[in-house]
């Protein structure tokens, strides 16, 4: 027994020796649990989302008595929304939710106050974009509190037999929450595989010596970077066609857009995380260091990314923050696409700035491997 103590005892002092000359592997360990908490305290409010939490709307007024006006009032002093922009058409409106710029739009029908004053049933119209996971139930949750409060405060006893709201959304299917919610899964899981083709396979190569091969024959560092962004290019486009086969067939989900864009957008995802590997891997980093690391950066992720609810809901402060990961408007892009049939002058933007990273990461990454032969 006590023998058995002893060789235990010494199997416990191994594992915290190798790992104190991980270094890596002993950050990462002690970091992971705290970026997720981190990452998960970024993105979720401290109070309710639908008291907390304002959400971006347009509004447009169709109605030419008081009641109108004195609604739109309600929604500008309203801290539940935040009315962004006053709209003269309906059409107008649906472009801005179109265009991200709004979460949804409140119209207000043109015989609104006439019904109110008649006595008869009134209604507001609330348009939301569907492709957005769970802002529909929340817009309209808050929508509905506001209605309430206005009709508490301003609709006297006799006016108005029945005060509601009706939702509508821009795509005009039924879109349950898991399917809105595949574009954003598809890109994770991109980024996930391509972590490995990169930091996991020089952590390889490293530890099997076939990359110090590779620089005694005097490849240069572009040459691998090239190499490298090829190769798992061609595997990217391979998984594109498996995931969006498992979209189609297992989720259901109907592809609204163009398919090469979507390979674009795939291949833009898979080109700024090979460059964020390539970053990575300037350190001599073991396998089990890049099991970590892909762990710590992925995770974050799933949060920060608008994965498990829509960057709309975010504290205003994060909002503004994840703007800078590229993986947020590649998430974008393929939404409006896969759900909205939006086109390339749709999404140039957010291809234009996964490019621009993508090439800050590779020029970060070939000034980190000037002159190192590992």
């Amino acid at each position: 027994m006590i023998r058995s103590l002893i060789k235990i005892g010494k199997i416990v002092q191994k594992e915290f020796l190798s790992l104190s000359r991980d270094k890596t592997s002993l950050f990462f360990t002690i970091a992971v649990p705290v970026f997720i908490l981190l990452a998960f305290g970024l993105t979720y409010s401290k109070g309710d989302p639908i008291l907390a939490v304002e959400l971006d709307i347009a509004v447009t007024n169709q109605d030419e008595g008081p009641f109108g006006d004195l609604f739109t009032q309600y929604l500008k002093d309203s801290d539940l929304v935040y009315l962004k922009a006053n709209t003269s058409t309906v059409t107008e409106a649906d472009e801005l939710i179109e265009k991200g710029e709004v979460a949804g739009a409140v119209i207000i029908p043109h015989n609104f106050s006439y019904s109110i004053l008649n006595n008869a049933t009134a209604f507001i119209l609330v348009k939301s974009d569907d492709s957005k996971h769970i802002v529909p139930p929340y817009l309209e949750s808050k929508i509905s509190k506001i209605v309430a409060d206005f009709a508490e405060n301003e609709i006297a006893s006799g006016q108005a037999s029945f005060l509601t709201i009706k939702d509508e959304t821009i795509t005009g299917r039924d879109m349950p929450i898991r399917a809105a919610a595949v574009p954003l899964i598809l890109g994770l899981a991109l980024v996930f595989s391509c972590f490995d083709d990169t930091a996991g396979a020089i952590a390889r190569e490293r530890s099997k010596g076939t990359l110090t091969r590779l620089f005694i024959s005097k490849i240069s560092r572009w040459d691998l970077f090239i190499g490298k962004t090829l190769s798992s290019i061609i595997l990217t486009i391979f998984r594109t066609i498996i995931l969006l086969l498992i979209v189609k067939f297992y989720f259901n989900v109907e592809i609204m857009g163009n398919l090469i864009l979507i390979f674009i957008i795939a291949t833009l995802i898979a080109v700024n995380t090979i460059g964020i590997g390539l970053v990575i891997s300037v350190r001599n980093i073991s396998e089990r260091a890049v099991v970590i690391s892909n762990f710590a950066f992925m995770v974050p992720l799933i949060f920060l990314t608008g994965i498990l609810q829509p960057i709309d809901l975010f504290p205003e402060t994060t909002r503004e923050v994840v703007k800078f990961i590229p993986y947020v408007w590649t998430n974008d892009a393929l939404r409006r696409v896969v759900h909205l049939d939006q086109g390339l002058s749709s999404i140039s933007f957010q291809l234009a700035y996964a490019c621009f990273t993508a090439f800050l990461l590779y020029i970060t990454a070939a000034l980190a491997w000037k002159g190192r032969i590992d």
